[in-house]
């Protein structure tokens, strides 16, 4: 379901949040701007704009002016709707994660919408400036290209969990990946109940019982978003 607080346009959505001293370092922040010379970094963040957020509010959607979103405190979640009109979730980012990237290189939003799922600050990059920098720093187109392969893989990923037929079974799929992740069989969850829920496409209450279910059968141990799978070759059946 939408939040009904939806601005209709970026200047809109930027005017009615709330300015903010320069007290995150964006640039330094997201891997795509990491590696470069600090004095770029430097330059980026002399000309970024800093807006705060309250939970639930729209930070951007289809036809806002574009412009590169860089997550410096809090998280957003990245959505499309259906065309049954239902909101599906497509990934979440925190602090230095980012989207835009193809809008600056000219394709319009048309489809993505990122509301906040907590008090956050989100700094903004515009066209130009994202322009300039690929003409003075021609390792970072090489760099973007790197990162979107980085995100194209993620879909995949979640489009391949949610091919898997029963929820139980995305679940564990996801569970077992995280534990790749992390590289430890015991970890935290990286979000909410009920984003995963979306996530992996099922309700809050379906979760709650299928993480049940894998505590009891022994495949998993849990407390509140403490993981600590005991039979991934278990899991992996399921």
């Amino acid at each position: 379901m939408v939040c009904t607080k939806r601005p209709m346009t970026m200047m809109n959505s930027i005017a009615a949040a709330r300015s903010k001293p320069h007290e995150h370092r964006c640039a330094g922040l997201v891997p795509l701007f990491a590696n470069l010379p600090q004095s770029d970094q430097n330059f980026i963040d002399e000309h970024l704009q800093h807006q705060q957020f309250s939970r639930n509010e729209m930070v951007f959607m289809p036809g806002d002016e574009l412009k590169l979103i860089i997550v410096a405190r809090g998280s957003l979640k990245i959505y499309q709707m259906s065309s049954n009109g239902r909101e599906q979730l497509l990934r979440v980012q925190k602090a230095g994660g980012y989207e835009g990237e193809a809008w600056m290189l000219g394709y319009p939003n048309d489809s993505l919408y990122g509301q906040t799922l907590e008090p956050a600050e989100v700094c903004l990059l515009s066209h130009q400036l994202f322009h300039k920098l690929l003409v003075e720093q021609p390792l970072l187109s090489i760099r973007m290209l790197e990162m979107n392969t980085a995100k194209f893989v993620e879909m995949e990923w979640m489009n391949g969990i949610l091919s898997i037929e029963r929820t139980e079974g995305r679940l564990a799929r996801y569970l077992l990946d995280q534990s790749e992740t992390t590289g430890s069989q015991q970890f935290v969850l990286p979000v909410k109940m009920n984003v995963l829920a979306r996530l992996i496409g099922t309700t809050p209450e379906t979760l709650s019982r299928d993480l049940r279910s894998l505590e009891i059968r022994g495949f998993i141990a849990r407390r509140r978003n403490l993981i600590h799978i005991l039979d991934s070759t278990g899991l992996a059946t399921l």
